[in-house]
C-alpha cells in the first residue's frame, strides 16, 4: 500500500519521493564535505600561523613547499 507524501502542495508517487529524498541526501553530503573542508582549511592556516610565529616565515615558507612538492607526488 503507497503511503501519499505531500510535498510542496503536491501529493508525490513513491518515485518521486524516492528521487526526491536522493536529491537530499547528496545536499546534505556536499554540505557536509564543504563545512569539513572549510573546518581543515582553518585548522591548516592557524598552524601555519602558529608554525610563523615559533620558527619564522622563511623556514614556514619552506616547510610549505616541501609538503607541496610531496603532495605533488601523490597526484
Amino acid at each position: 500500500m503507497n503511503t501519499p507524501i505531500e510535498f510542496g502542495g503536491y501529493i508525490l508517487t513513491n518515485d518521486e519521493a524516492e528521487a526526491c529524498m536522493a536529491l537530499l541526501r547528496d545536499i546534505w553530503e556536499k554540505k557536509r564535505q564543504e563545512k569539513m573542508i572549510q573546518t581543515v582549511k582553518t585548522s591548516i592556516s592557524f598552524e601555519v600561523s602558529d608554525a610563523i610565529s615559533k620558527i619564522g616565515l622563511e623556514e614556514t615558507k619552506r616547510i610549505v613547499r616541501e609538503i607541496n612538492r610531496e603532495l605533488r607526488k601523490l597526484s
